[in-house]
């Protein structure tokens, strides 16, 4: 099971081909459970966000468990953990700053493969400067509104 990063948009934005070469970003704009996870967004159009992993498991992710996001703590404190995944989000956070160029915000929602119609667990606001914050990790089953600039307009 993996991790899946879908993203709304209200155009159609540019897709990245999944590489034939070594694994990197890409983005396909028909996911293949785009019907099922589209409760989820307000906006009309959307994506599934790929990393180096071939999924969306090289964005840092942790998983509601025993009442809280403890290991949240790993990916903020531990030096083993921070950074991890850089690159992926360092790609994504690129990617996004683009697309504000032209849309106000987007939306993205977090969940493992199955989950899509599930509950939100997690609900917030997000920069893509927050997202290349080598600290940040996508909480699962979480919905972040995507902003260009911390003033969150």
């Amino acid at each position: 099971m993996c991790f899946a990063l879908h993203l709304g948009t209200r155009t159609v934005p540019s897709a990245v081909p999944h590489p034939d070469g070594p694994p990197q970003f890409w983005v396909n704009l028909a996911p293949r459970n785009d019907e099922v996870v589209r409760w989820h967004f307000t906006l009309p159009v959307l994506s599934y966000l790929g990393s180096d992993t071939g999924c969306s498991c090289g964005y840092r992710n942790i998983t509601f468990q025993n009442g809280g996001w403890g290991a949240e703590w790993f990916y903020q404190n531990d030096p083993d953990w921070i950074g991890g995944n850089q690159n992926n989000h360092d790609a994504l956070a690129a990617y996004l700053r683009r697309l504000l160029e032209m849309e106000p915000f987007v939306e993205l929602y977090g969940c493992w493969e199955g989950e899509w119609a599930e509950p939100e667990l997690h609900r917030g606001e997000a920069t893509p400067d927050l997202m290349a914050d080598p600290k940040f990790v996508f909480r699962s089953r979480g919905f972040y509104l995507v902003q260009p600039d911390a003033s969150l307009r």
